[in-house]
């Protein structure tokens, strides 16, 4: 058996990533250890949205929540969809410290 092209493997899968959501309007946040925003984004939904330069967390939680989620997807378990939200400049006035951003939808 041969090795895995790992370049070949790693560029299908970035191709095939969707699109990010666009938050398009604050709507409050909660009080919980990592402080997650929630946002209405472009397709009508309310996303609660994580940080990964929230200076309540290191990221490490940031990063189970997401493994978590794609691995339980693929078992079956009821997990939350997880999605990239992309927040302007603007919406990040509103209480929202960071840049790149990944999502919790519920």
């Amino acid at each position: 058996m041969s090795a895995p092209d790992w370049d070949t493997l790693i560029t299908t899968a970035m191709a095939s990533r969707p699109q990010p959501r666009t938050a398009i309007t604050h709507a409050g946040g909660f009080t919980s250890a990592t402080r997650p925003q929630k946002f209405i984004c472009d397709n009508g939904e309310l996303y609660v949205v994580k940080f990964k330069e929230n200076m309540h967390g290191d990221g490490r939680g940031l990063f189970t929540e997401q493994v978590v989620a794609i691995a339980g997807r693929l078992i079956g378990a009821p997990v939350a969809d997880v999605e990239l939200v992309e927040v302007a400049h603007p919406l990040r006035g509103v209480s929202v410290p960071a840049t790149g951003h990944r999502n919790w939808r519920r």
